[in-house]
C-alpha cells in the first residue's frame, strides 16, 4: 500500500509541477500578447493621427477668386461663396474664416507671402461686416 501512495504521490507531484509551469507559461505568454498589441496598436493610432492632421495638412491647397475661394485636400474639395461667410478673422498667426454651420477654415498667417491678397481678404472681411 505505501509503494502505491508513493507512486500516486510522486504522479501528482510530477502533474502539479507540470501544471504550475504551464500556468506560468500561460500568463506569461498573456502578458507578452497585451504588451505586444499594445505596442502596435499605440503605433497604428500614431499613424493615423499622423495622416488625419499632418499629412493632409499639408496637402491642402486654398484658391482664391473674386467671388468665392475653394480648398482642394486629398479627402475632396469644397467652394465657398464670400457672402455666404459668417466671419473672417484675422491675426498675426493666422486667417480664420468662420461658416454658419461652425464649419472653420484656417490658413497660417506667415505662409501668406503675398500682401495684395492679404487685402483683398480684409476687404472681403469689411463687406461681411457691413452685412
Amino acid at each position: 500500500m505505501t509503494v502505491i501512495s508513493e507512486v500516486v504521490s510522486l504522479i501528482l507531484s510530477a502533474v502539479s509541477a507540470i501544471m504550475g509551469f504551464y500556468l506560468i507559461t500561460i500568463v506569461s505568454g498573456i502578458f507578452f500578447l497585451s504588451e505586444l498589441f499594445a505596442i502596435l496598436s499605440a503605433r497604428s493610432n500614431s499613424e493615423k493621427i499622423y495622416e488625419r492632421f499632418y499629412k493632409d495638412e499639408n496637402m491642402r491647397l486654398y484658391s482664391f477668386y473674386d467671388e468665392h475661394f475653394s480648398v482642394r485636400s486629398s479627402k475632396g474639395a469644397a467652394f465657398i461663396n464670400y457672402d455666404t461667410l459668417k466671419k473672417i478673422v484675422f491675426d498675426k498667426n493666422y486667417i480664420l474664416f468662420l461658416m454658419p454651420n461652425g464649419t472653420n477654415y484656417v490658413i497660417a498667417g506667415n505662409k501668406i507671402d503675398h500682401a495684395d491678397l492679404i487685402d483683398f481678404l480684409k476687404s472681403k472681411a469689411e463687406k461681411l461686416k457691413g452685412k
